[in-house]
């Protein structure tokens, strides 16, 4: 059960992550390429949908996977620590007060 809510929340959290970062890579890329000059030319030349849209999918393919990773070895290491058992029994002390 742990491993499944870890897989799909770590595939959100990259999901989310790349679509709010993207506009931001476009033109970081546009700059570093010298396809502008200023951060205004590059959104200017990349257009508004662009911005948003270009290389999504590409970056969605390869993020989340990474960030899906992540998260399951969090949850796997918190696991077989023991880390998850003294969390629990955190929540219920705080259920009784």
């Amino acid at each position: 059960m742990c491993s499944q809510i870890s897989i799909g929340t770590g595939y959100a959290a990259g999901a989310v992550g790349t679509i709010l970062s993207n506009p931001a890579d476009n033109i970081v890329s546009s700059l570093y390429n010298r396809k502008a000059e200023t951060i205004l030319q590059a959104v200017k030349d990349i257009g508004l949908v662009n911005l948003f849209t270009r290389s999504l999918p590409i970056r969605m393919t390869l993020v989340g996977p990474v960030v899906t990773l992540q998260w399951f070895f969090y949850d796997t290491i918190k696991v077989l620590s023991g880390l998850i058992v003294l969390l629990n029994s955190s929540v219920n002390m705080l259920r009784l007060v």
